[in-house]
């Protein structure tokens, strides 16, 4: 402000007053330029006073001091000023990196306008390379308070240079609306969660986060700036999923699994930090320094960002029916919010509704899985279809007051509900296509090459079995209901896929009994409670591949995931999916009368995975107990403490051939191996291990997926429709949906 006045008495006087010796203006803020009379000013020494003025507000000096006007001008023209870590170390290196470059003696090393210095002070990943050259990467720290400090201060001192240098610019022409396809490099890619949703969108749309591959862990939340070709992963975000940002893009929220606790981290990295201990999974949303979640009753309750008490702001009308809440997007000002209803009718998530917080009232708006609403008060809707619509959504009468518009046709949708959509409010939209339930089985050769079953056989699978002879698989996919994984049995002859499970259950991990004629499963075909809440249990049960009625073999104090009988028939191995000594657990029992179950595995890590070798005498499984998931082999049944580590790098799944001679795993980073397992002399030991090919368009997960070994040496594995692996983005969005809807 003071050189503007300067500039303006100059331009009175005719000729600039420091030409003829009088200084006008603050010596401290001075560009080099300025400080040596040079006519033609730029706005790059606004940007230089800036960060002068950043740099005294960091360090509590400015960049040079002296004992007079001509000494300070002096060092402005020959010194650069000491880096502000030298005086203060917490500030974080982009911050530091973008006050040298806007102090910068030479204007074209200078940021070229204010948008460009507040973009770097909200960037970690912004360094100042050699030469006042641009570098990103992500640093090793940072201080995610400091930045947002810093930030918010920058960004009002920013918005009040662009303020005054855009006076007498004409406006700009309206930006276009841009659709590009977003691919992920191999190994970058989305991993799709089995349950939640994948991404999310920074509100100034310059970030996407989603879940991506880990070597950790099943997957993980991974960050990538709008203008990198590379993301980078977020450390402590294992089995991390449906994400959503706090308000000003620096932090993400996250879920882990129903009743875990929901948590934040920045986006930078850091540890992640626990906001509630035991939350429902239905994403939630941040909003006014509050953050927004499902609670254990499935209605909404709101806790501090920074942490307090929470405190319930709506409840399910159980008279009327509902269930509960899900998917829940806060309106501004956080008096109410879009949120999805469960439905004892729809048997489960199938009506958007307006959850208002001071009535602890539901008013129904439109039939759907997922609900958002624009800056500029749209309704965006997703239907159980998979399709995507717009309307004018009036918040005072509580409904769309426009005809609905498509937005997109073919959604990917998620097991749970809701599909991957999301918006900045920057207008920019992203949504992946091809729905999740375009899987198909085939075979896989030790080389990699695909074949379909069944070409025309699509469906959401979990997971799959191939029986004894491998003649016939079962699988279990997705059904017509929210919480319902349907059971079928396929000849890989001839013929159609047939149901085998007749009612509406979780019907998961199949496994064959020796004999072929049923395969054991984990299902919740038992509780009566199956429909009516989302909190079930899932025991054993044998289902004969004739249609037969199921018969229970095994329940236990929680839920058992996975299950097989022993190739003698004597014995029944499972995996409890949690235990009180806090991870899962492999137990087993002798079938007959009264038999009481065995603990295999019962340490406070997390084993997993069951598997037995052709011949019953050894047992493999992956366990965490190293600090990483790895595949282990011990005998069976009296494994005394002794267990081989078999994988190095991580190992999910393991799977044996049907000589007994190799043990295949994946990798937490989505590659097939094969080991050759020499098991002769009662220790095992590996000959050799080898990588096969890459899982990548697979569905092997921590919970579900798998490999099934075939008599011939090949796989039975479940692909994933490829086009699910690339999003579309468009730019400025709102701008089209407004002339949509006006049409």
């Amino acid at each position: 402000a003071d050189f503007g006045i300067a500039l303006a008495v100059s331009a009175a006087a005719g000729e600039r007053m420091t030409e003829t010796g009088l200084s006008l203006g603050t010596p401290h803020y001075m560009s080099p330029e300025q400080a040596t009379a040079e006519k033609d000013l730029t706005n790059r020494s606004d940007i230089y006073s800036l960060g002068a003025v950043l740099y005294e507000m960091l360090t509590g000096s400015p960049p040079h001091v002296g004992s007079s006007a001509q000494q300070i001008i002096m060092k402005i023209v020959t010194e650069d000023p000491a880096p502000v870590t030298d005086t203060r170390k917490a500030v974080p290196p982009n911050v530091a990196a973008a006050v040298a470059k806007a102090l910068e003696k030479f204007t074209a090393d200078r940021f070229a306008n204010a948008n460009g210095f507040s973009a770097a002070l909200s960037d970690p990943m912004f360094t100042r390379g050699k030469g006042g050259a641009v570098d990103r990467r992500t640093p090793a720290s940072a201080k995610g308070r400091l930045v947002g400090i810093v930030s918010l201060v920058a960004l009002a001192a920013a918005g009040a240079f662009v303020a005054g240098i855009s006076i007498g610019r004409s406006n700009a022409d309206p930006r276009p609306v841009v659709r590009t396809t977003v691919a992920f490099p191999l190994g970058e890619e989305i991993v799709l969660p089995n349950q939640g949703t994948s991404l999310a969108i920074s509100p100034d749309g310059s970030l996407l986060a989603y879940t991506g591959p880990s070597d950790t862990g099943p997957w993980q939340l991974w960050v990538r700036r709008r203008d990198e070709l590379h993301g980078a992963p977020i450390p402590g975000t294992d089995g991390a999923y449906s994400p959503f940002f706090d308000p000003t893009g620096t932090q993400l929220a996250f879920h882990t699994g129903h009743m875990t606790p929901l948590r934040a981290v920045p986006v930078v990295g850091g540890v992640p930090r626990t906001v509630v201990d035991a939350v429902g999974d239905a994403r939630g949303d941040w909003e006014d320094g509050m953050i927004y979640f499902q609670n254990a009753a499935f209605g909404i309750s709101r806790i501090p960002a920074e942490g307090g008490r929470s405190e319930v702001v709506a409840i399910a009308d159980t008279l009327a029916g509902q269930l509960g809440f899900g998917w829940i997007d806060v309106l501004a000002g956080g008096r109410v919010a879009v949120v999805v209803l469960a439905r004892q009718e729809d048997a489960g998530w199938g009506q958007i509704g307006l959850a208002d917080f001071e009535t602890q009232s539901v008013r129904p708006l439109v039939d759907g899985i997922m609900g958002l609403v624009t800056p500029s008060g749209q309704l965006v809707y997703v239907s159980k279809g998979g399709a995507a619509f717009a309307a004018t959504f009036d918040r005072g009468q509580a409904r769309p007051v426009s005809q609905p518009v498509l937005i997109v046709d073919s959604l990917r949708l998620t097991p749970y509900g809701g599909a991957d959509l999301a918006f900045a409010d920057d207008g920019t939209l992203v949504y992946a296509t091809g729905s999740a339930r375009q899987e198909v089985i085939g075979w896989v050769s030790r080389y990699g090459e695909f074949e379909a079953v069944d070409a025309i056989w699509h469906a959401d699978f979990h997971s799959l079995a191939l029986s004894p002879d491998g003649r016939a698989l079962v699988a279990s996919a997705w059904g017509s209901t929210s919480a319902g994984l349907d059971l079928w049995a396929r000849s890989l002859g001839v013929g159609q896929p047939t149901r085998l499970s007749l009612e509406d259950a979780v019907n998961i991990n199949p496994a064959w009994m020796p004999r072929g004629d049923s395969v054991v499963i984990a299902s919740n075909r038992g509780d009566d409670r199956r429909l009516t809440t989302t909190t079930w249990r899932l025991d054993l049960w044998a289902q004969p591949v004739d249609g037969s009625p199921a018969t229970l073999i095994a329940t236990d104090s929680v839920s058992i995931w996975r299950g097989m009988v022993s190739p003698d028939g004597a014995w029944i191995v499972y995996e409890m999916s949690a235990s009180e000594a806090g991870g899962g657990d492999i137990r087993a029992k002798r079938r007959e009368a009264g038999a009481e179950p065995v603990t295999l595995l019962g340490t406070s890590a997390d084993e997993r995975h069951p598997a037995l070798s052709p011949d019953g005498r050894w047992l493999a499984y992956t366990s965490d107990a190293s600090g990483r998931r790895e595949v282990y082999v011990q005998p069976f049944p009296d494994a005394e403490g002794r267990a081989w580590p078999i994988s190095v790098d991580g190992g999910l799944h393991p799977a044996w051939s049907r000589d007994g001679t190799e043990l295949f795993y994946a990798t937490p980073s989505r590659e097939l191996y094969g080991t050759a397992l020499d098991l002769r002399r009662g220790v095992p030991s590996v000959a050799s291990r080898s990588r096969l090919f890459s899982l990548a368009d697979y569905d092997i997960e921590w919970e579900w997926g798998g490999i099934a070994v075939a008599p011939d040496g090949r796989f039975l594995m479940i692909r994933r429709n490829a086009a699910i692996r690339d999003l579309v983005r468009v730019e400025n969005w709102f701008a089209e949906l407004d002339e949509m809807i006006r049409r």
